[in-house]
């Protein structure tokens, strides 16, 4: 029953909404707060089967891609973790967040990310990078001495909106992109440190 096909491989180049954001932003953000990638993948593994199950039960609603599910899904949310690692969660600076903020903030997320739904694509891309953008800049502002919140604001921001102007410009390849883009600007800000510590992003606002 889940034999992958030959075609089902094409969703790596046909994607072009805004889901991919979410499968690799909200586990970024649990994994920030939580620090262990294992429930991540937990959750996630957990969220694909029913998704996959419910599929195959004709739940069209939220019915996909068996590579989408299976491997994409996954691998947005690895990507999600490394670029959460390497901006924030590396960082020796400690931060003591309310359970009720760490709860809310992935909640509110992934309710943004069913705008997804609508029939524009562009929709689901606005209001997720709007919603996200301004929950982390609130975070930021909620804990002003944690630096890497900053951090992460302005690099979630960045790459969101990168990935959305091309794959707007494309109409495709939403995987493609999404899981080059962030490691491109991860790269680029790497070079720009004078001490050899990648990603130690920090602008004054």
């Amino acid at each position: 029953m889940c034999e992958l096909q030959s075609s089902d491989w094409n969703v790596f180049v046909d994607m072009k909404d805004g889901w991919i954001l979410s499968h690799i932003f909200l586990p970024a953000t649990i994994y920030i707060y939580s620090r262990n990638p294992w429930l991540v993948f937990t959750l996630i593994y957990a969220w694909e089967s029913i998704e996959l199950t419910l599929s195959y039960m004709g739940v069209d609603a939220i019915s996909e891609n068996r590579v989408d599910t299976l491997i994409i899904d996954p691998l947005s949310a690895l990507i999600g973790i490394l670029a959460a690692h390497a901006v924030v969660v590396s960082k020796p600076e400690d931060y003591d967040v309310s359970l009720t903020l760490k709860i809310l903030h992935p909640v509110i997320i992934a309710a943004s990310s069913f705008a997804c739904l609508a029939e524009q694509e562009w929709v689901g891309f606005l209001v997720f990078i709007l919603v996200y953008a301004a929950s982390s800049y609130a975070m930021y502002r909620a804990y002003p001495t944690y630096t890497q919140f900053r951090s992460w604001a302005l690099f979630s921001a960045s790459s969101m909106v990168i990935i959305a102007i091309i794959v707007g410009f494309l109409g495709k390849a939403a995987p493609i992109v999404a899981f080059t883009v962030p490691i491109v600007i991860l790269l680029i800000w790497s070079r720009t440190q004078t001490d050899g510590s990648p990603t130690d992003i920090t602008y004054e606002v």
